[in-house]
């Protein structure tokens, strides 16, 4: 068959073209352009418009050529459409089982848990962190429903919890709340929280059969609650709850009066950055300002019209008991947290300065603390006994050199120095006084010179200083500091920080 097309014969090999035999073969080379850089995911405008577009982030060529916004629809860079639709869709059914989870639980809780779990909810920030929580509580009480009784066997020990439950007016169940002590130790402990002498009852109150309890057991029921806390806290995580955030200055309330402060700072500084971290508070104006002096005149006729409100057995100027004097202690506490920022000299009500009121309620709290001792004597007291001194010496000790103070500073000192057998902290508490007022270049009062002897401090005392308590903060502490470099805000001064500083001087002299 003849074909009218020119026969293509091979390319001759120039360099053998003078060698006999078949031409070697060549290597393959490709040809054509050089393919372009692929794109997994094009920004929505180029998409749109169905232009090319290099992926660049954050702003593609296309869009920075001609200056317009850049958005894509993916975050992740090297994830395609198709592979964020698929995560996106496992990710909403990861949550809606989770949901139908915490819709099993709300059914099958008991009408108080489940009102509970509610409230839970309601603070909760979103669904699921409230699911964990719920789920991390649930094993906690199944948990502690396994643990075996860490007292059984013993026949003393059973023996006062027996005695506690019928003798206790409530009749309670430890468990699955606490593995700690049995339902009759609980069950006194929650009674007398109740209907010890009336109805209003004091903190750390111990109770008979507890110390029986800790010498039978050999370890204080305190510790033990207090370790069972700490593991409730872990239980919690970080979930931020006002409950939880008082419950951890509670905890450094604790330690700090103690005085072991240092191993209690992280309680006050995990309930301080709880408290922020729930954002509860606007912001104040600065103090001193008009509409914060309103705010706080406000705040402090509120106080006292609740006080004047209370009924006549809650009265410590009516019914004088344990409980209604240490009502009265918190209640100026409170007063004096209201006026304490403020310049003293700050006309707060009617012709009364702040420094008129602070020195009054310096008065009141150290009479009424006095009248206690004369009356039911220092047995069993309250920490508060030491809180409401604590707040006297301070609000006085800027004022030393003013004679009218002079008795009730020695009074108030004296009341201090019968409370260091009990509370630790107390023993700090005059020696930062007097490192104070050596400070500040005032005289100590003679009259009150006798409960400043002998304090002692060594340098193996210097390791847990009290670094959660505050002393005022004058001029001449503020030099003192400047000095070693170290700035001071706030309206106080870390008693620890000058307590040291003071004591370290007198150690090296």
């Amino acid at each position: 068959m003849n074909s009218n097309f020119r026969s293509i014969l091979p390319h001759a090999n120039s360099q053998s073209s003078g060698s006999s035999g078949p031409p070697l073969p060549q290597p393959y080379r490709p040809t054509g352009r050089t393919p372009r850089q692929l794109t997994l995911v094009a920004c929505a405008r180029c998409r749109r418009g169905k232009s090319k577009c290099d992926g660049d982030r954050p702003v593609c060529g296309s869009c920075r050529r001609k200056k317009t916004a850049c958005v894509y629809d993916v975050a992740e860079t090297n994830t395609t459409r198709a592979m964020a639709a698929r995560q996106q869709q496992a990710n909403q059914r990861l949550e809606n089982e989770q949901l139908h989870e915490l819709f099993g639980i709300l059914r099958t809780l008991p009408h108080a848990d489940a009102h509970a779990a509610l409230d839970q909810l309601r603070t909760a920030d979103n669904a699921l962190s409230a699911l964990r929580s719920l789920k991390g509580s649930q094993l906690m009480i199944h948990r502690l429903d396994e643990f075996p009784d860490p007292h059984a066997g013993n026949l003393r020990l059973e023996a006062i919890d027996r005695g506690a439950l019928v003798d206790s007016p409530f009749k309670l169940e430890a468990r699955p709340w606490t593995t700690v002590a049995g339902s009759g130790i609980v069950s006194e402990l929650i009674s007398s929280f109740f209907t010890w002498d009336a109805s209003f009852f004091y903190p750390f109150y111990t109770s008979r059969r507890v110390k029986s309890f800790d010498g039978v057991s050999g370890r204080k029921l305190g510790a033990q609650f207090l370790d069972e806390a700490n593991k409730w806290l872990e239980i919690e995580g970080q979930r931020s709850t006002l409950l939880t955030a008082q419950g951890l200055a509670l905890l450094f309330t604790l330690y700090a009066y103690r005085g072991l402060d240092r191993a209690g700072m992280m309680y006050r500084f995990a309930a301080t950055e709880m408290f922020h971290r729930l954002d509860l508070e606007d912001r104040f104006e600065a103090a001193d300002s008009e509409l914060d002096l309103a705010t706080r005149r406000q705040l402090h006729r509120k106080v006292t019209q609740w006080r004047v409100a209370l009924p006549e057995h809650l009265r410590e100027d009516i019914n004088f008991t344990p409980q209604t004097c240490f009502l009265r202690v918190y209640m100026d506490e409170v007063l004096v947290s209201i006026l304490r920022p403020l310049d003293p000299t700050v006309s707060f009500l009617d012709d009364l300065t702040v420094k008129d009121i602070c020195l009054g309620l310096a008065y009141t709290d150290t009479s009424y603390i006095m009248r206690y001792i004369k009356e039911v004597t220092l047995r069993d007291y309250s920490c508060v006994v030491l809180c409401g001194l604590y707040n006297a010496l301070f609000t006085m000790a800027p004022y030393l050199g003013d004679h009218a103070i002079h008795q009730l500073f020695a009074e108030t000192s004296y009341l201090m120095r019968q409370t260091a057998r009990d509370f630790p902290m107390a023993s700090f508490i005059p020696q930062a006084i007097e490192a104070f007022a050596w400070t500040a270049n005032l005289p100590l009062p003679i009259a009150a010179a006798p409960y400043f002897e002998d304090l002692g401090m060594t340098k193996q005392e210097l390791q847990d200083l009290p670094l959660g308590f505050a002393l005022p903060k004058t001029n001449e502490i503020r030099d003192i500091f400047m000095r070693e470099g170290q700035e001071l805000s706030g309206v106080a001064v870390d008693m620890g920080k000058l307590l040291s500083r003071w004591c370290a001087l007198s150690l090296d002299e």
